[in-house]
């Protein structure tokens, strides 16, 4: 018993320091988002419902970023870099018919997170209507992505929201997804 709230107490503040570190880079990068990914129905188990979900999240991201830095490897790029942070998620609840029928599509898995788009980039992407507009390459009808919805974050970081799941413990900590990757992790050959 006293484990278990100790396990509560180092996730409840893990998931503070990332909400720090959202709320630290916000104050540089005036654009902050919350998105939610809707999927398809996914073929498969949840372990690799999770990791195509993950994919097509990395793939957006890499479209994103195309559009957000000029040159992403090179060395200056780092303070344009979007940050993103998220995790696969359940539903909550709701009564809107659309959102009905995507719950019951892979017993409700979709993908929350919190993107962070530098000022210091192009700046010319607004995820509020750049996702619609562009719905050909973010959600093409051959992929498993549905749709990507996106709300700015006024006020805070919504990590703790993005992360229920982690605290609920539907997901652990190697479902968590942080972008960019690190020099490290893109040495071992990830994409």
């Amino acid at each position: 018993m006293q484990n278990d709230s100790l396990e509560r107490s180092l996730l409840q503040s893990e998931i503070e320091a990332f909400h720090n570190w959202i709320v630290r880079k916000g104050r540089f990068h005036e654009r902050n988002w919350h998105l939610t990914f809707m999927f398809k129905q996914l073929p498969s188990k949840e372990t690799a419902i999770k990791a195509m979900m993950r994919d097509e999240v990395e793939r957006v991201y890499s479209i994103l970023l195309t559009r957000e830095v000029r040159r992403p490897h090179s060395c200056f790029a780092e303070r344009q870099m979007p940050i993103f942070v998220g995790c696969p998620d359940l539903p909550v609840l709701k009564r809107d018919k659309v959102t009905r029928r995507l719950v019951i599509a892979n017993s409700g898995w979709h993908f929350n997170g919190v993107l962070v788009l530098s000022s210091f980039s192009r700046g010319n992407f607004d995820p509020e209507t750049d996702f619609e507009r562009l719905r050909h390459l973010f959600c093409p009808a051959e992929r498993r992505l549905e749709r990507i919805e996106s709300t700015r974050i006024e006020y805070g970081s919504m990590v703790d929201y993005s992360m229920k799941a982690l605290k609920n413990g539907r997901v652990g900590w190697d479902d968590i997804l942080i972008l960019p990757k690190s020099q490290s992790e893109l040495a071992w050959g990830d994409p």
